[in-house]
């Protein structure tokens, strides 16, 4: 997946663990999280650890003055900027960062309220003081994991309330989100319309625009519909004319963002990226 971090996970916090990391969320990560996870870490305050820390922030530094570069020769070309500040759902966190997905899935059968509780712990350490850690955002980034995994009586209760939460509070300092809907949403569609009207962008990777938009327009801005296996494959011809029919779906009443539903892979010929800006300038142009 270009563009993103993506790294192999693993199990740094054990089932047994969850009352110890409820209590301090932040020092069992410094405590046993970090050194599970980074063996240059392990010895917290040796040579080695100090090393690894000031090689870590050196290239954080780095990475973040090529990415300021980067976003604004981007905005000097006019093109749509996707938010540069990132933050999950809770359950999200658990998953990715802490249990690993399947072990998170388990959790929600076996200790479930301990599972919940873990999710308050880290809701309340993640987003206090949102307008100190977050003010000078004008868009936040919220990619869903593991929404496609849940039903909708564990969506209801262990994510949609976090992510409700989460969205109507930026929404309430004037910060919009944008959140990529991964995977299939299509059972949890209407749970947006609980939300804010106008209170960011839904990127949809594989639920179909053209229902989001029957369900959401008006309510909520769309982003999506093209999908990277069609550009990698198809030729410019079919791209422009699938570009066509999707626009003249979805373009009356405006809410909609035509964009790639994830990261468009390096192999996707040049060619069809080029078919895409000629249909979006001969069919995606608003004309009074």
């Amino acid at each position: 997946n270009s563009g993103s971090y993506q790294f192999i996970g693993g199990e740094f916090l054990r089932q047994d663990e969850y009352d110890e990391f409820i209590e301090d969320p932040v020092r069992f990560a410094a405590e046993k999280v970090v050194p599970r996870a980074h063996k240059a870490l392990r010895r917290p305050g040796s040579a080695e650890a100090m090393a690894a820390i000031m090689k870590a922030v050196l290239e954080g530094q780095r990475y973040s003055m090529f990415m300021e570069k980067l976003a604004s020769e981007i905005a000097k070309l006019g093109y749509f900027l996707t938010p540069s500040v990132l933050t999950l759902v809770p359950l999200d966190f658990i998953g990715d960062y802490l249990r690993t997905i399947p072990n998170v899935l388990i959790d929600l059968w076996k200790v479930p309220e301990k599972v919940k509780m873990a999710c308050d712990a880290l809701l309340k350490v993640q987003y206090s003081n949102l307008q100190q850690r977050f003010g000078s955002a004008k868009r936040v980034g919220i990619p869903l994991h593991l929404n496609e995994y849940l039903s909708p009586r564990l969506y209801g209760e262990f994510y949609w309330p976090y992510l409700k939460k989460i969205i109507v509070d930026f929404n309430n300092i004037g910060i919009k989100c944008g959140v990529a809907f991964e995977g299939r949403h299509d059972a949890h569609l209407e749970r947006i319309l609980e939300l804010p009207k106008a209170w960011g962008t839904a990127m949809f990777e594989k639920t179909d625009v053209r229902k989001a938009k029957r369900i959401l327009g008006g309510h909520t801005c769309i982003a999506g519909g093209i999908p990277p296996t069609m550009l990698m494959q198809a030729t410019p011809e079919k791209v422009e004319e699938y570009i066509k029919d999707l626009l003249k779906e979805l373009m009356p009443g405006g809410g909609f963002i035509l964009a790639s539903s994830t990261a468009i892979p390096a192999e996707t010929p040049v060619e069809n990226i080029r078919a895409v800006i000629r249909a979006v300038e001969k069919y995606g142009v608003y004309r009074r």
